[in-house]
């Protein structure tokens, strides 16, 4: 009797200890029997919720069905302003009251939402200037070899579009032969150098275009070299325009020096 005593204290201070956690934890928790009626919701969850009739907001039916939820985006007003909340749900069974119960907790990730949206609109309007100045992008993993870049890269190296897998030396495929040992010997010095400046020609549509390329390294703590970025972007026309000025001078050089 003293053992059975002791051990029902027990269980009281951990089921005590249990609720005191549960009460304090930073995401909303609410615990719900079959019948959908609330058994349990700790402060976080009475605060975001208040009068609100927490059905309308998780799938409560669904969890009691077993279809459980993981990581559902959800939006509740709270002080008449949207929050995102990421829930989730499990079905449980207790055994003391032979009943199924659902548990939710839900986490407020509307300041990584907001930063979400922050970083997307940042993004087009990136997309939007290197668009009007007619740039490519492009991402070089270092240790993997995979290259990310825009479609505009693509167009400027003379593709309509690589493979989504094409690795830095397909996309020299357009290349001029006698460019493309420079164009692989700057990508290959850049990690040790840090930085990356070179002008090449790309064949294409049965004409020739100088395309620009500017580049940068970056490392790790230890000052290994993992990644590399940079811009793209056609060059030919001023290249066409410092042609013409080296034509004129030297034939005005040679007029100058002829006697008249």
């Amino acid at each position: 009797e003293i053992d059975k005593a002791n051990l029902i204290e027990r269980l009281a201070r951990e089921q005590e200890r249990l609720n005191v956690i549960l009460s304090n934890l930073p995401a909303g928790i609410i615990i719900v029997d079959d019948n959908e009626q609330l058994v349990f919701s700790n402060s976080s969850a009475r605060s975001v919720l208040g009068n609100n009739d927490f059905k309308q907001f998780f799938s409560i039916s669904e969890t009691l069905k077993g279809n459980t939820v993981q990581d559902k985006e959800v939006v509740i007003t709270v002080d008449d302003k949207p929050r995102y909340f990421s829930v989730n749900t499990v079905l449980i069974f207790d055994e003391e009251t032979d009943t199924h119960l659902a548990v939710i907790n839900f986490i407020d990730i509307s300041r990584r939402k907001k930063e979400e949206q922050e970083l997307k609109s940042a993004q087009e309007n990136l997309n939007v200037a290197l668009e009007a100045a007619r740039m490519g992008v492009w991402d070089l993993n270092l240790e993997t070899g995979r290259l990310r870049r825009s479609h505009r890269y693509d167009q400027l190296l003379g593709f309509e579009a690589l493979p989504a897998d094409a690795d830095i030396n397909a996309s020299f495929g357009n290349v001029l032969e006698e460019d493309k040992e420079l164009l692989a010997h700057a990508f290959a010095e850049m990690p040790k150098t840090g930085k990356m400046n070179i002008e090449f020609r790309v064949y294409h549509n049965n004409s020739i275009r100088w395309i620009s390329v500017f580049g940068r390294a970056f490392y790790n703590a230890n000052g290994e070299p993992v990644q590399a970025a940079g811009v793209s972007f056609d060059v030919t026309d001023r290249k066409v325009s410092d042609n013409h000025k080296d034509e004129f001078i030297a034939i005005a050089s040679h007029e100058l020096k002829t006697p008249i």
